[in-house]
């Protein structure tokens, strides 16, 4: 009987940064020192090194292609070839993850210190940007993750939500310990529809119906 799992052993010391699946026989992992992209053609998965230098994020893209950030900036490989996406707004800038909104062809970019900015799919112009000064809780941003027309955004002060339009982007709120969170330091989510799953130094929390207004009661407390 074959096993229902396959165990990947070539990482050697690289620490993985970002893991993605492109379909159940291709993905992709941004490592410490590189992004290698695995593929399964028969019972032995093969190997392509596409970068071999500090990586932080991949994510494909709903036409197959590889985006993925580096040290050196944001790139595309579309099976073939690599190629860098020029944007000068992002110089120097480490970028964290990325999401792709395909309605209105837009890659959402969160980077380490300095908000979230969303580029042309097409042109990589820079569309609009998203930092404290706008309503997000904090301009260092972590994951980030598309859910209908919701831009989720984690952060270490609370997860940001954001309204996705048309003319650009409304803030919406931020779901903090005041609100229920455990903690306001965000490591990692997934919003599926209305439960949120997130991980901190608290540990990991599985909250139903989270979007739903928290009424907290008031503390009992004596005058005297």
């Amino acid at each position: 009987m074959q096993d229902p799992y396959t165990i990947i052993q070539d990482f050697e010391s690289r620490r993985i940064k970002s893991l993605l699946v492109k379909n159940d026989r291709v993905f992709a992992a941004a490592l410490s020192y590189g992004v290698i992209e695995y593929a399964q053609a028969t019972k032995e998965w093969s190997k392509t090194i596409i970068y071999d230098q500090r990586a932080y994020c991949v994510q494909y893209d709903t036409h197959g292609i590889l985006w993925f950030s580096t040290s050196s900036g944001l790139f595309q490989y579309d099976g073939n070839k690599k190629r860098q996406i020029q944007v000068p707004e992002l110089m120097d800038k480490r970028i964290v993850d990325l999401a792709f909104y395909p309605a209105y062809q837009l890659l959402i970019i969160s980077t380490d210190g300095y908000g979230i900015y969303a580029l042309n799919v097409d042109t990589h112009q820079l569309v609009w940007t998203l930092r404290v000064i706008d309503g997000l809780s904090s301009d260092i941003c972590r994951k980030v993750q598309v859910q209908g027309d919701t831009l989720w955004v984690s952060s270490p002060m609370g997860l940001n939500c954001i309204r996705i339009l048309p003319e650009g982007r409304q803030y919406i709120r931020t779901v903090q310990e005041s609100d229920g969170l455990p903690g306001n330091d965000i490591k990692d989510f997934i919003v599926r529809n209305n439960t949120l799953f997130v991980a901190g130094s608290f540990g990991v929390m599985r909250w139903e119906n989270f979007m739903e207004p928290q009424h907290a009661l008031a503390p009992k407390f004596v005058l005297h």
